[in-house]
């Protein structure tokens, strides 16, 4: 991603902070521009934490199917374009076994 849609995603990140009042730390109130400097700094933390949640799931689910990912990119990479039903049949396997492993894991869990 480069820096122009780093900026403009910090930017929305940081009009949702505070233009809708989106944080329990700012609170819900309409800011059109931050009067001071510890009000910005609080502003920037928000953000920061924002982002790093953001960052952190997307990278845990990223993981989670990191092998359909690799299946799907080896595919791509040998035949260069899949239609729907291709993409579904090569992820299906991979979909069939996370709903094994979630099927385990609620058996594991007690009543």
């Amino acid at each position: 991603m480069g820096t122009e849609r780093k900026t403009m995603f910090i930017s929305k990140e940081s009009k949702k902070v505070t233009i809708c009042g989106m944080s329990d730390v700012i609170g819900p109130v309409y800011i059109q521009q931050p009067q001071c400097y510890a009000m910005q700094s609080r502003i920037d933390e928000e953000v920061d934490k924002l982002l790093r949640v953001a960052y952190d799931r997307v990278k845990a689910l990223l993981k989670k199917h990191e092998k359909a990912l690799h299946a799907l990119a080896d595919a791509l990479l040998f035949y260069e374009t899949l239609n729907a039903e291709e993409i579904r049949r090569i992820l299906l396997p991979y979909q069939q076994e996370q709903h094994k492993q979630e099927a385990t894991k609620a058996e594991l869990v007690p009543a």
